[in-house]
C-alpha cells in the first residue's frame, strides 16, 4: 500500500470519527454520523461528524408515572497535527451556572445545587492563543455549536427532556500545550478541559442572540472518563429534579380525581 495512503488513513479526521462513533455505539450511544443540516447562522449546508444520543428514564414508583431525559451530544472530530497554544483565564461561574440550567428540567429552579455538573467543576477555562492552527480550533468549534444551536431550533422532541453538549474529540492531546503565567514557560495539557466560547447570532430577523458556550474538548482515550462524569454529575442532577416533578404531577392527577370521587378514598 502507498505509503501517502497510509499517512492519509493515519492522520485523517475520518479515522478518528468512526473509531469514535464505534466506541460510543459499544457502550450503549446511538450515532448519527455525517450528518448535514441547513446551518441557520450562515445559511450554508454543513456537517457535524457525529449526533450521539443517550436515553435515560426516570421513574416514580409511588405514583407509577415516568419520563426520558435524552443527552444530545454534538461531537466534532479533530485531528490537530500541528503543536497548539491555548491559556487559561478563571471561570465565570456564573456563566457556568446558566449553561447547566440551560435546559426545560432545571430552566426555573432557583435553588438546585449544580455542584456536581461538569461545567461548575475546574477553575479555569481555556482560551485560543493566537497561531498557525487557530482556524483548526475555530472549525471545531463553530461546527460543533452551530449543529447544537440548529437542532436546539429544529429537534426539540417533546417527548424527552433534552441536554444538549457540544464536543470536540481530538486523537490526543499530545501537540496541546498551556501557557504558564506571564513568562515564556508552558506546559503539556494531559487532562480533557472546556474551551469558552463567547458568541452573538442572529437566529431570525431582529432576534440576536448572545451566548457563552463550554465546549469540552475530549481526548480519544478519555471519552469513557468523560461520559462517567456526565452521567455521575450533570445526569444525576436532571434525574433528581426530574424526579420530583413527576412525583408533584402524580399526586396532583390523583388529587384532582379524588376531588371529583367520593369513593375513590374506598379503593
Amino acid at each position: 500500500m502507498s505509503e501517502k495512503i497510509l499517512k492519509i488513513i493515519e492522520e485523517g479526521g475520518d479515522e478518528l470519527l468512526h473509531d469514535t462513533a464505534g466506541l460510543l455505539t459499544s457502550i450503549g450511544w446511538a450515532c448519527q454520523i455525517s450528518s448535514y443540516y441547513m446551518d441557520v447562522l450562515t445559511g450554508k449546508s454543513r456537517e457535524i461528524d457525529i449526533i450521539a444520543r443517550k436515553e435515560f428514564i426516570v421513574k416514580d414508583d409511588f405514583w407509577g408515572g415516568s419520563k426520558t431525559i435524552l443527552i444530545r451530544l454534538f461531537i466534532e472530530c479533530k485531528y490537530i497535527k500541528n503543536e497548539t497554544l491555548f491559556y487559561f483565564v478563571t471561570k465565570n461561574s456564573e456563566k457556568a451556572k446558566t449553561l447547566a440550567k440551560d435546559n426545560s428540567i432545571l430552566k426555573h429552579d432557583d435553588y438546585v445545587d449544580l455542584r456536581a455538573n461538569h461545567y461548575l467543576k475546574g477553575l479555569d477555562v481555556a482560551k485560543t492563543w493566537k497561531g498557525a492552527t487557530r482556524d483548526d480550533i475555530y472549525d471545531a468549534l463553530t461546527q460543533s455549536v452551530h449543529s447544537l444551536i440548529y437542532y436546539e431550533k429544529n429537534y426539540r422532541e417533546k417527548t424527552h427532556y433534552i441536554y444538549n453538549l457540544p464536543v470536540v474529540v481530538t486523537k490526543s492531546f499530545d501537540n496541546f500545550f498551556k501557557k504558564e503565567g506571564d513568562d515564556r514557560k508552558f506546559s503539556e495539557i494531559r487532562n480533557n478541559f472546556q474551551l469558552e466560547f463567547d458568541y452573538t447570532y442572529t437566529l431570525a430577523p431582529k432576534e440576536n442572540v448572545s451566548k457563552t458556550f463550554l465546549v469540552d474538548f475530549v481526548s480519544y482515550d478519555k471519552i469513557e472518563a468523560f461520559l462517567k462524569d456526565i452521567e455521575n454529575g450533570d445526569l444525576s442532577i436532571l434525574k433528581s429534579k426530574l424526579a420530583q416533578i413527576i412525583f408533584e404531577e402524580g399526586r396532583m392527577q390523583h388529587s384532582r380525581r379524588d376531588d371529583v370521587d367520593p369513593f375513590s378514598n374506598f379503593r
